[in-house]
């Protein structure tokens, strides 16, 4: 894409997903940028799909589980090496909390996209493993795009947890559609409630909240709140992936309403991947990983990164 399409492109994306996707409500917006995107992609996304072979017995559970209920905690995923790695990322990088403390403090992001060290390669890295890359393909039935590495540090607010915002409130991914989605949590420290624990439902239950208040409608509210939540669901129903470093969870974020960082004390730290289809039901271009790319990396991973 060259520079002039770019810069299209993101001006377009501002326009049609702006006020988070409530100007002409959220499914109609994905299905225009997904529209858009197959003319562009169309033919990667055909090339993924042709790909795909699945039948891995490693992922067979997982998958089970998050067609079932849109979630999988996998107790089985080894974890321990890569937040080795983040837990050295985020010791380096006290100039970027620092300078989120200021602006978003419940939500920094200490891996930069545009750098290629040591540290983000170890990162990227793990995503290719096929107990990840296997679990994201068999889910997804096609071959899918890493669309995002991050590791997240989030910090109690200045005041005090005051009142909840932004994605410290249930609200559905618009990355890409169900079933074309999948995102995998791992804590990189010891998690308890008060650090503000990762937390979402069900794939039924958000199914149901979805119905009953007409999500992605235009005019409805992209988040929605608790006392909504508890109204239609009841107390008690939500998941939250707190205990251990390493626990982990893959999920579907446009199946299942999720929320995170309302810290109360101390701090909370977990890397996110995200997988997608190559033709997103965003506008805006991806961070590309191709960079990453090296011989001997099988043709899923070459896929899995972007790489052409």
């Amino acid at each position: 894409m060259n520079m002039l399409s770019e810069k299209i492109r993101n001006r377009a994306s501002k326009l049609l997903h702006r006020n988070e996707n409530e100007w002409l409500g959220g499914t109609r917006t994905q299905k225009i940028a997904k529209f858009i995107n197959r003319l562009t992609d169309g033919a990667d996304q055909r090339r993924r799909e042709k790909a795909f072979v699945g039948g891995s017995p490693k992922a067979e559970a997982a998958v089970h589980a998050l067609n079932e209920t849109g979630y999988h905690i996998d107790p089985n995923l080894d974890t321990s090496e890569v937040v080795k790695v983040a837990k050295a990322l985020v010791a380096s990088r006290q100039d970027l909390i620092d300078e989120g403390r200021e602006t978003k403090p419940f939500l920094i992001n200490v891996y930069k996209p545009g750098q290629d060290n040591f540290q983000h390669r170890l990162l990227v890295d793990f995503a290719l493993q096929s107990n990840v890359l296997d679990v994201a393909s068999e889910y997804c039935k096609f071959v899918p795009l890493l669309t995002a590495v991050k590791v997240l540090v989030s910090l109690p607010p200045p005041g005090g947890m005051a009142q909840a915002r932004s994605s410290q409130l249930f609200h559905l991914d618009n990355a890409d559609l169900p079933f074309q989605h999948c995102k995998l949590f791992i804590n990189v420290d010891d998690v308890s409630p008060k650090n503000g624990p990762f937390t979402f439902l069900s794939a039924p239950d958000s199914d149901k909240i979805s119905a009953a208040i007409n999500y992605g409608q235009r005019g409805i509210d992209y988040r929605v709140k608790d006392e909504v939540v508890e109204q239609l669901i009841g107390t008690d129903r939500s998941i939250a992936i707190s205990g251990p470093a390493g626990r982990s969870v893959f999920i579907d974020t446009s199946r299942c309403f999720h929320l995170g960082s309302r810290v109360e004390e101390q701090r909370r730290v977990v890397i996110m991947y995200q997988f997608t289809s190559a033709c997103q039901a965003r506008l805006h271009k991806p961070v590309s990983f191709a960079r990453f790319w090296r011989d001997g990396m099988s043709s899923a991973q070459k896929m899995a990164l972007g790489k052409q």
